[in-house]
Parts: C-alpha cells; structure tokens; sequence
C-alpha cells in the first residue's frame, strides 16, 4: 500500500506523534479538508484554461481563499 509511518517519520525528519496528529487531523475533518483539495483543483484548472492575463487576474481576484481558522474571505476585501 504506502509506507509505514515509522518509514514516513525517517523519511521526512519528523516525530511520530505529529504524523499520528496529522493523521487525527484528517479524519476529523476529512469531509472540508477534501473538499478544498477540490475546489484547488477546479480554480488551477480554471486558471490554466485562462488565455490571457486579464482573464487570469479576474479569475484570481474572484477567488474566495481560505485562511487556516476555517473561514473564507475574498482576495480582494482582504488585501490592499
């Protein structure tokens, strides 16, 4: 299947209770973090098919990105 967490651990310089608390993480809140996972997905193809940079800049503009509290908040109403 994959590698054990003991490999994942060595591999990656870090502790295993922090890949079993990532791993805690995940499964509760697996429905958003998947979620979010997709619509990354969506906006970068959106942003590939973008042709010109007009395009691209209102696409980005019109992104709702979320900040790591769990909220959303627009590019724009956010930054200067």
């Amino acid at each position: 299947m994959g590698l054990s967490l003991d490999r994942i651990a060595d591999q990656y310089s870090v502790a295993l209770s922090d890949i079993n608390a990532a791993l805690a993480y995940y499964s509760d809140h697996r429905e958003a973090i998947d979620r979010d996972i997709r619509d990354n997905d969506a906006f970068n193809e959106a942003l590939e098919k973008a042709s010109t940079q007009e395009e691209k800049r209102k696409l980005v503009a019109s992104y709702e990105w979320p900040d790591r509290y769990g909220s959303t908040r627009t590019k724009t109403s956010q930054e200067p």
